[in-house]
Protein backbone atom coordinates (compact mmCIF):
# COMPACT_ATOMS: atom_id res chain seq x y z
CA UNK A 1 0.00 0.00 0.00
CA UNK A 2 2.92 2.54 1.26
CA UNK A 3 4.70 1.44 -2.65
CA UNK A 4 1.20 2.37 -4.22
CA UNK A 5 0.48 5.63 -2.70
CA UNK A 6 4.02 6.54 -3.19
CA UNK A 7 3.69 6.03 -6.90
CA UNK A 8 0.73 8.19 -7.32
CA UNK A 9 2.14 11.65 -5.53
CA UNK A 10 5.34 10.47 -7.79
CA UNK A 11 3.20 10.64 -11.12
CA UNK A 12 0.98 13.95 -9.48
CA UNK A 13 4.23 15.45 -8.86
CA UNK A 14 6.09 14.70 -12.43
CA UNK A 15 2.48 16.13 -13.98
CA UNK A 16 2.00 19.11 -12.03
CA UNK A 17 5.88 19.99 -10.93
CA UNK A 18 6.95 23.39 -11.46
CA UNK A 19 9.77 24.06 -14.04
CA UNK A 20 12.94 25.22 -12.87
CA UNK A 21 11.28 26.57 -10.06
CA UNK A 22 10.26 29.54 -12.33
CA UNK A 23 6.56 28.92 -10.64
CA UNK A 24 5.00 27.16 -7.64
CA UNK A 25 2.06 28.32 -7.34
CA UNK A 26 -0.75 25.38 -6.74
CA UNK A 27 -2.71 25.88 -10.10
CA UNK A 28 -3.07 29.42 -9.47
CA UNK A 29 -6.23 28.77 -6.55
CA UNK A 30 -5.59 32.18 -3.91
CA UNK A 31 -7.93 33.82 -2.27
CA UNK A 32 -10.52 36.21 -3.16
CA UNK A 33 -9.71 40.18 -1.87
CA UNK A 34 -10.52 43.63 -2.66
CA UNK A 35 -7.07 44.82 -1.82
CA UNK A 36 -3.38 43.89 -0.35
CA UNK A 37 -2.26 43.06 2.06
CA UNK A 38 -5.61 41.21 3.07
CA UNK A 39 -6.11 39.83 6.07
CA UNK A 40 -6.65 35.68 6.72
CA UNK A 41 -7.54 34.40 10.26
CA UNK A 42 -6.17 30.85 11.26
CA UNK A 43 -8.66 29.30 13.80
CA UNK A 44 -6.06 27.36 16.41
CA UNK A 45 -7.37 24.16 16.73
CA UNK A 46 -3.62 22.37 17.99
CA UNK A 47 -2.86 21.21 20.97
CA UNK A 48 0.75 20.83 23.01
CA UNK A 49 3.82 21.96 21.14
CA UNK A 50 1.60 22.27 17.78
CA UNK A 51 0.05 25.72 20.01
CA UNK A 52 3.71 27.57 21.02
CA UNK A 53 4.76 27.06 16.79
CA UNK A 54 1.82 28.15 15.38
CA UNK A 55 2.29 31.84 16.13
CA UNK A 56 5.67 31.70 14.56
CA UNK A 57 4.39 29.87 11.32
CA UNK A 58 1.96 32.97 11.41
CA UNK A 59 3.71 35.87 11.53
CA UNK A 60 6.62 34.19 8.94
CA UNK A 61 4.06 34.43 6.19
CA UNK A 62 2.40 37.51 7.34
CA UNK A 63 6.34 38.72 5.99
CA UNK A 64 4.90 38.56 2.44
CA UNK A 65 3.71 41.87 1.18
CA UNK A 66 0.44 40.47 0.41
CA UNK A 67 -0.58 38.50 3.61
CA UNK A 68 -1.47 39.73 6.52
CA UNK A 69 -2.01 36.50 9.17
CA UNK A 70 -3.67 36.31 12.57
CA UNK A 71 -4.44 33.45 15.29
CA UNK A 72 -7.94 33.10 16.52
CA UNK A 73 -8.57 30.15 19.01
CA UNK A 74 -10.91 27.12 18.22
CA UNK A 75 -11.93 23.83 19.18
CA UNK A 76 -9.32 21.94 20.64
CA UNK A 77 -11.74 18.58 21.86
CA UNK A 78 -10.62 15.51 20.39
CA UNK A 79 -13.31 15.38 18.12
CA UNK A 80 -12.89 18.59 16.06
CA UNK A 81 -9.06 18.00 16.04
CA UNK A 82 -9.70 14.83 14.75
CA UNK A 83 -12.31 16.10 12.07
CA UNK A 84 -10.74 19.35 11.36
CA UNK A 85 -13.97 20.71 10.37
CA UNK A 86 -13.49 24.30 7.92
CA UNK A 87 -14.58 27.37 8.99
CA UNK A 88 -15.58 29.74 6.00
CA UNK A 89 -13.27 32.46 5.02
CA UNK A 90 -10.79 30.91 7.24
CA UNK A 91 -8.08 27.89 7.65
CA UNK A 92 -8.46 25.88 10.29
CA UNK A 93 -5.11 24.37 11.90
CA UNK A 94 -5.71 20.36 13.92
CA UNK A 95 -3.35 18.31 15.19
CA UNK A 96 -4.22 14.40 16.67
CA UNK A 97 -2.89 11.31 16.33
CA UNK A 98 -4.16 10.38 12.74
CA UNK A 99 -2.44 6.83 12.70
CA UNK A 100 0.15 4.70 10.17
CA UNK A 101 -1.25 6.51 6.94
CA UNK A 102 2.44 7.65 5.61
CA UNK A 103 1.63 11.32 5.64
CA UNK A 104 2.74 13.52 8.57
CA UNK A 105 0.55 16.90 7.21
CA UNK A 106 -2.34 17.83 4.93
CA UNK A 107 -3.49 20.83 3.33
CA UNK A 108 -7.16 21.05 1.98
CA UNK A 109 -9.18 23.46 -0.03
CA UNK A 110 -12.41 23.87 -0.65
CA UNK A 111 -13.11 26.12 -3.93
CA UNK A 112 -15.68 28.75 -6.10
CA UNK A 113 -14.13 28.55 -9.08
CA UNK A 114 -10.57 29.36 -8.96
CA UNK A 115 -11.44 31.07 -5.45
CA UNK A 116 -10.70 29.30 -2.14
CA UNK A 117 -13.39 30.02 0.35
CA UNK A 118 -11.80 28.03 3.31
CA UNK A 119 -9.19 25.66 4.13
CA UNK A 120 -7.48 23.44 6.82
CA UNK A 121 -4.15 21.91 7.51
CA UNK A 122 -3.94 19.08 9.84
CA UNK A 123 -0.75 17.60 11.14
CA UNK A 124 0.02 13.98 12.25
CA UNK A 125 1.57 13.13 15.66
CA UNK A 126 1.48 9.42 14.79
CA UNK A 127 4.68 10.20 13.09
CA UNK A 128 6.62 13.16 15.01
CA UNK A 129 8.39 10.96 17.47
CA UNK A 130 12.02 9.35 17.29
CA UNK A 131 13.71 10.83 13.89
CA UNK A 132 11.12 13.62 13.66
CA UNK A 133 10.47 13.90 17.16
CA UNK A 134 11.23 17.36 17.33
CA UNK A 135 10.26 21.61 16.89
CA UNK A 136 12.07 21.65 13.80
CA UNK A 137 10.83 18.96 11.82
CA UNK A 138 7.09 20.15 13.28
CA UNK A 139 7.39 23.66 12.41
CA UNK A 140 8.40 22.83 9.20
CA UNK A 141 5.56 20.74 8.16
CA UNK A 142 3.39 23.13 9.71
CA UNK A 143 4.52 26.25 7.55
CA UNK A 144 4.18 23.91 4.33
CA UNK A 145 1.04 22.64 5.03
CA UNK A 146 -0.68 26.01 5.74
CA UNK A 147 1.96 27.68 2.63
CA UNK A 148 -0.40 25.32 0.53
CA UNK A 149 -3.35 26.58 2.35
CA UNK A 150 -2.44 29.78 0.40
CA UNK A 151 -1.84 28.61 -2.76
CA UNK A 152 1.72 27.57 -2.90
CA UNK A 153 3.26 24.72 -4.33
CA UNK A 154 6.49 23.10 -3.39
CA UNK A 155 9.84 23.96 -3.92
CA UNK A 156 12.63 21.85 -4.66
CA UNK A 157 16.78 22.02 -3.65
CA UNK A 158 16.61 25.31 -1.82
CA UNK A 159 15.94 25.96 1.81
CA UNK A 160 12.25 26.95 2.41
CA UNK A 161 9.80 25.29 4.91
CA UNK A 162 8.02 24.41 1.11
CA UNK A 163 10.70 21.82 0.46
CA UNK A 164 8.96 18.26 0.71
CA UNK A 165 12.19 15.73 0.68
CA UNK A 166 12.16 14.05 4.23
CA UNK A 167 15.82 14.51 4.56
CA UNK A 168 15.45 18.32 5.05
CA UNK A 169 12.94 17.83 8.29
CA UNK A 170 15.21 17.82 10.95
CA UNK A 171 17.35 21.41 9.06
CA UNK A 172 16.69 24.80 10.47
CA UNK A 173 17.25 26.35 7.46
CA UNK A 174 14.31 24.72 5.83
CA UNK A 175 11.48 26.17 9.15
CA UNK A 176 10.81 29.07 7.34
CA UNK A 177 9.43 30.30 3.47
CA UNK A 178 12.28 32.15 1.81
CA UNK A 179 12.34 35.23 -0.88
CA UNK A 180 10.99 33.16 -4.06
CA UNK A 181 7.84 31.78 -2.00
CA UNK A 182 7.36 35.44 -0.88
CA UNK A 183 7.91 36.37 -4.69
CA UNK A 184 5.46 33.35 -5.61
CA UNK A 185 2.36 34.70 -3.35
CA UNK A 186 2.56 38.03 -4.95
CA UNK A 187 2.69 36.97 -8.32
CA UNK A 188 -0.70 34.42 -7.36
CA UNK A 189 -2.49 37.96 -5.83
CA UNK A 190 -1.05 40.79 -7.91
CA UNK A 191 -4.62 41.10 -9.44
CA UNK A 192 -7.57 42.14 -7.46
CA UNK A 193 -10.92 41.02 -7.41
CA UNK A 194 -12.83 44.30 -7.24
CA UNK A 195 -15.46 44.62 -4.42
CA UNK A 196 -15.28 40.38 -4.09
CA UNK A 197 -14.76 38.85 -0.61
CA UNK A 198 -13.03 35.95 0.53
CA UNK A 199 -14.72 33.09 -1.05
CA UNK A 200 -16.95 34.39 -3.78
CA UNK A 201 -16.80 33.04 -7.49
CA UNK A 202 -14.61 32.58 -10.42
CA UNK A 203 -14.09 30.35 -13.20
CA UNK A 204 -10.84 28.82 -13.70
CA UNK A 205 -8.86 26.16 -15.99
CA UNK A 206 -7.10 25.36 -13.52
CA UNK A 207 -6.28 21.36 -12.73
CA UNK A 208 -5.76 20.58 -8.96
CA UNK A 209 -3.22 17.48 -7.94
CA UNK A 210 -5.52 15.48 -5.94
CA UNK A 211 -9.90 16.86 -6.50
CA UNK A 212 -12.13 15.30 -4.27
CA UNK A 213 -16.03 16.12 -4.27
CA UNK A 214 -17.27 16.37 -0.62
CA UNK A 215 -20.85 17.32 0.40
CA UNK A 216 -21.23 18.66 -3.33
CA UNK A 217 -17.94 20.63 -3.04
CA UNK A 218 -14.72 20.63 -5.13
CA UNK A 219 -11.77 19.98 -2.63
CA UNK A 220 -8.37 20.21 -3.05
CA UNK A 221 -5.75 18.05 -1.22
CA UNK A 222 -2.07 18.47 -0.67
CA UNK A 223 -0.15 15.75 1.57
CA UNK A 224 3.22 15.53 2.32
CA UNK A 225 4.43 12.13 2.28
CA UNK A 226 6.60 9.81 4.57
CA UNK A 227 8.88 8.17 2.88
Amino acid sequence: MKRLLLALVTVMGLAFAPIAQASHSWGNYHWSRASNPFALKIVDSVTGTWDSLLPAVSADWSGSSVLDTSIEPGSTSLLQRLQCNPVAGKIRVCNANYGPNFWFGIAQVWLNGAHIRQATTKVNDFYFTGTYGNNIARRHVLCQEIGHDFGLDHQHGVPSCMEDNNSTLNTPSYLSPNSHDYAQLQTIYTHLDGGAKVGSSEQSGSRPSLVQRIGGETVLTYIFWVN
